[in-house]
């Protein structure tokens, strides 16, 4: 699904990335936050199509598959409430 990033901060050992995705009719759905290991966020940040790394409003690629988030190829974790 396209998505588009929201946020990102820094936790730690992770990096908590918010994603608005867009569904099929380009409705946007409510925000979805994800924990990315490092070294899945530092292969984001060195995609050719981020010059910038990733910055709020990049268009991202999520896949969703029985609770778990794929960010363009990297396996993340839906943070638990």
């Amino acid at each position: 699904l396209p998505a588009t990033l929201v946020a990102h901060s820094f936790r730690g050992d992770h990096v908590e990335v918010t994603v608005a995705v867009t569904g099929p009719d380009a409705s946007s759905a409510s925000p979805v936050t994800l924990r990315l290991d490092i070294p899945t966020y530092a292969f984001l940040q060195t995609q050719r199509d981020q010059p910038h790394g990733l910055q709020p409003q990049s268009r991202l690629f999520v896949t969703l598959d029985v609770g778990l988030m794929g960010v363009v190829g990297g396996e993340v974790e839906r943070l638990r409430d």
